[in-house]
């Protein structure tokens, strides 16, 4: 029998400390570090390589299909894995029924982690620049955090049970150490 593999998913708006905070953990636990960015490469090169609006509902599925591809595959065979996005009510329902649905056929246990922060502070980390170094997709200007804000609504709750972590509230240590607690890794 395959045993059954820890996955960590984390939502948040963008600059709430996804990657930050998912890169320590996977150090921390030797777990599969998948960042949403891995897959919107993936999901852009699988069109053609052009470069597609993560507000694009059938481009935005397809990274759902992709991460839900890769942990049915994975699953069972690596010890944990931790992925990361951003929850909108809508698409992101559909992805988390999806997520639900694939957890009754495979070995894993499910942990989802909520970060939630202040807008404020959410303008002031966006502009920094550690968030330059990744694709298009991440979005690194104040005016385009808040085009996502309006379009979208990112600071929503998930509609699961979650973890929620402050992270303008507490250090990024602390962060990681209270996600590594609840999840019992």
């Amino acid at each position: 029998m395959k045993r059954k593999t820890k996955v960590i998913f984390i939502f948040g708006p963008m600059a709430s400390g996804k990657y930050t905070i998912g890169s320590k953990i996977g150090k921390k636990t030797g777990y599969l570090f998948l960042h949403n960015h891995v897959f919107t490469e993936i999901a852009s090169e699988l069109v053609g390589g052009k470069k597609y609006s993560i507000h694009d509902k059938n481009f935005y599925g397809l990274l759902g299909r992709l991460k839900c591809m890769i942990l049915e595959n994975r699953a069972g065979i690596v010890p944990g894995m931790i992925f990361t996005g951003v929850y909108a009510p809508g698409s992101g329902d559909k992805y988390i029924k999806r997520l639900l649905t694939l957890k009754k056929e495979i070995p894993a246990e499910y942990y989802f982690i909520q970060l939630k922060c202040s807008f404020d502070v959410l303008l002031r980390r966006v502009g920094n620049s550690s968030r330059k170094k990744f694709d298009h997709y991440k979005v690194t200007s104040r005016k385009r955090l808040k085009e996502d804000a309006e379009k979208r609504a990112i600071s929503a709750y998930l509609p699961v049970k979650a973890l929620v972590v402050h992270t303008d509230k507490n250090t990024i240590k602390k962060s990681v150490e209270q996600i590594i607690n609840y999840c019992k890794v």
